[in-house]
């Protein structure tokens, strides 16, 4: 096959670039429109299909089949978006309500975004004003931090409610669970409110069924029995700084028998029994910057690191002793620049860095260079790779490359944006997606590899169950924003793209450069809000 490329004729062989406007398909046309009464503020899918739509007078679900309202909440309107928080996996959200003098008895309720209606009150389990929480996805327990209900207004003293998730009833409740106050994350939600949450900090990790270990404040790593919050052990080193998932530090990790938890910690790693919080190796590792992604293995432990913060340190990959907490290595991978996340496959570590695709060996550190060549368009680089039943996707927002396991291109395709305003929207929506799937990707990973069962997915929801059993369709498809061009018609818009061949199978225009939709991808409908007060529906 021959294309031209700057003015040049080169020859790719089975290769394929693809080029946009995109004009092969018809335009996909509306399934159904609602229109509401007033402004709407903001949509959301949630992990049952249905579409949350607020605005000043209530929110709203409607039914992604029909388009018609299954259920409004006027007591839910002007609801902020960051007060909403869905619960993957499970047909609930935790919301927020922001009640008395500058919200000093906000309230949080669970609730059950398919029935329309409140489970539960924090009020009920005595903690009002909550500066977030986290799902313990192994017991089925929320817990909560926030001031305690009954000592406002008099004093605001701070406590953790670990309560049942579905009853709301509380298993225990503590004024010193953290001895120093954790960190607590900003996030904007006005011109002068802001909401400062727990959430952002490591993820309680189970190594058994009833206990958990923590790291969210400068006291350390704590272990917990989940079913009473009696502190089983608090690590004797001396930690000065939170090693917060949103300060770009991995998330802890166990070891492959659950004996042992890794704990990334400034240019460090440690190793720490999980049963008496003891170190397990002498000294921990002096590394090359702050770890972003740990893996263990049977050869050793497997992590990546890169600069902090502040832009010290560099960029590295290497294997540890399991044992000794040593180099295995003679010298760490350091060809790191632009690198991405790595795969491991059949003993390889495979990532895409520096320009090409390369293979590490796990065993001794020595590496080729699998694809010598990765040219994306656009002036981008891959931003992630994953491996596919026929070898290897790098991926970008407007760019797919698949490549074989010899390292043979497949295809290249590239699909234009249609503004730099448009790509903000891109890695925004693509960064809300990734914490999501991260929190429910190390329940999940914990639930297959322990093969203990996770008690706060389905809950009997027959829709939820349904879908959970159809996520796997949502592995063939992407969806990106490019320039779309039919017979009639031409402008911004949305093409469903096959990871297997590259091609474009559907289309649609939604004629703006800052389009503000939801993909619900295990369905494949597109929820476009085409005007102030209107949205569309596509299936896609």
């Amino acid at each position: 096959m021959k294309t031209v490329c700057d003015g040049k004729i080169a020859v790719f062989g089975l290769a394929v670039l693809l080029l946009l406007a995109v004009s092969a398909y018809a335009a996909v046309e509306p399934s159904w429109k609602i229109s509401f009464d007033d402004e709407i503020k903001w949509q959301q899918l949630t992990p049952v299909g249905n579409l949350i739509v607020s605005t000043d007078k209530a929110l709203y679900s409607v039914d992604p089949t029909s388009g018609k309202i299954a259920w409004q909440s006027e007591e839910l309107k002007k609801l902020k978006q960051e007060f909403f928080d869905l619960i993957p996996m499970t047909p609930y959200a935790v919301i927020n309500l922001s009640e008395g003098f500058m919200g000093q008895k906000g309230r949080t309720m669970l609730f059950d975004i398919w029935e329309g209606k409140s489970v539960w009150d924090s009020k009920a389990i005595g903690i009002v004003n909550s500066l977030g929480h986290f799902i313990l996805w192994d017991t089925g327990q929320i817990l909560m931090y926030g001031s305690d209900a009954e000592k406002l207004p008099k004093k605001d003293v701070k406590i953790v409610v670990v309560a049942d998730l579905l009853t709301g009833k509380p298993a225990w409740k503590s004024e010193d669970f953290f001895e120093k106050d954790p960190l607590l994350h900003e996030t904007k939600i006005g011109r002068i409110a802001r909401k400062y949450s727990i959430s952002g900090n490591q993820m309680p990790v189970f190594d058994t069924p009833t206990t958990f270990i923590t790291f969210m404040s400068k006291k350390g790593v704590k272990k917990y029995d989940a079913t009473n919050g009696s502190l089983l052990w608090q690590c004797p080193e001396n930690m000065k700084n939170v090693s917060a998932l949103q300060f770009g530090f991995a998330q802890m990790a166990l070891s492959q028998n659950d004996d042992v938890i890794y704990v990334p910690y400034e240019r460090k790693l440690y190793g720490i029994r999980a049963s008496d919080g003891g170190m397990v190796w002498a000294k921990p590792p002096k590394l090359k910057g702050i770890v972003n992604q740990i893996m263990a293995t049977d050869k050793g432990v497997l992590v990546r690191g890169g600069p902090d913060g502040k832009g010290k340190g560099d960029a590295f990959i290497t294997l540890l002793d399991a044992a000794t907490g040593e180099e295995a290595w003679k010298k760490p991978f350091k060809k790191m620049k632009g690198a991405t996340n790595f795969v491991l496959k059949d003993g390889k570590i495979i990532l895409y860095t520096d320009g090409k695709l390369y293979t590490i060996n796990l065993v001794d550190g020595s590496y080729d260079e699998l694809v010598k060549k990765v040219k994306f368009d656009g002036s981008e680089i891959p931003s992630g790779v994953s491996v596919r039943e026929d070898g290897y996707l790098m991926t970008s927002s407007q760019n797919l490359m698949l490549a074989d396991f010899q390292g043979n291109e497949k295809y290249h395709a590239y699909f234009k944006a249609p503004g730099s305003s448009l790509f903000a929207k891109i890695a925004s929506t693509a960064a809300t997606m990734a914490v999501n799937a991260m929190e429910y990707a190390v329940a999940q990973d914990r639930a297959n590899r322990t093969g203990r069962s996770q008690k706060y997915q389905i809950h009997g929801n027959p829709t939820l169950s349904k879908r959970f059993k159809a996520t796997g369709n949502t592995q063939n498809y992407t969806y990106i924003l490019t320039n779309v061009k039919t017979d009639g018609d031409k402008g911004p818009g949305l093409v469903k793209v096959n990871k297997n061949t590259g091609e474009v199978e559907k289309q649609v225009i939604l004629g703006t450069k800052k389009p503000e939709y939801e993909m619900d991808e295990v369905e494949a409908r597109l929820f476009f809000q085409s005007d102030k007060k209107e949205i569309t529906c596509y299936d896609f």
